[in-house]
């Protein structure tokens, strides 16, 4: 019975379309259209932002991400003193760049926190192994 009422919702709300398409101009149809877009985005960017700031809030505490190639980078580099004594190499700082942009995109991706812990004590076994080779 629900599936028969989709059925004839959808075809109803296909025959209003149909219907409106014809009785309004276009130019009307383009400000509706253009009016429905800014009120969706003034409503979905600060909900959007909202939502992955109380996303981070919740997860943050649950799970740190270690960038073990950075640190090592960092502890090969402590010699050398507090400005390095000459530029930093361009592959190194690219190096860490993305290993850190990999690790806020690998929060960011998690939206369950047992799965994602699970997920980051096994990466970073497997890549304490794989440094240990």
């Amino acid at each position: 019975m629900l599936e028969l009422l989709l059925v004839l919702g959808s075809l109803v709300g296909l025959c209003a379309i149909a219907f409106i398409t014809v009785v309004v101009t276009p130019q009307l149809m383009i400000e509706l259209g253009l009016w429905v877009l800014a009120v969706g985005l003034l409503i979905g960017i600060p909900t959007g932002l909202w939502y992955h700031v109380a996303l981070y809030r919740e997860l943050a505490p649950r799970m740190t991400l270690e960038l073990p190639e950075a640190e090592r980078e960092k502890k090969a580099h402590d010699h050398e003193g507090r400005d390095g004594g000459r530029r930093a190499r361009p592959e190194s700082s690219q190096a860490s760049a993305r290993l850190r942009l990999r690790a806020l995109a690998a929060r960011s991706a998690c939206t369950q926190a047992s799965a994602c812990t699970q997920r980051t004590a096994r990466s970073a076994s497997i890549a304490r192994k794989s440094a240990k080779r």
